[in-house]
């Protein structure tokens, strides 16, 4: 039956239905955003100071801090894309 057949306080409860819905999922991934964010920012702030240390040792890196700093690089940019990934899933109705 279309909606526009269905009576008045049925299609309001879907409506209703939907709305509760899609607030828990907003909630949950705003939620999951947020960890990965807080997460993220620790990875963040080991990355600064690891790019400290290796400016204060010397012009030319060494190859072991440098891979300390790569490795570090890649984990905020991984963790970047899962945040990036949750704020743009779409939202199911």
């Amino acid at each position: 039956m279309p909606d526009s057949e269905k009576p008045f306080t049925e299609q309001l409860d879907q409506i209703r239905r939907t709305r509760d819905e899609l607030r828990l999922k907003i909630h949950l991934a705003a939620d999951e955003a947020r960890e990965e964010w807080e997460r993220a920012e620790v990875i963040w702030s080991r990355l600064q100071g690891e790019l400290q240390r290796l400016a204060s040792v010397s012009e030319r890196p060494t190859k072991q801090l440098r891979a300390g700093a790569d490795g570090l690089l890649r984990e905020v940019a991984i963790a970047y894309g899962r945040i990036r990934a949750a704020l743009q899933r779409p939202i199911d109705p």
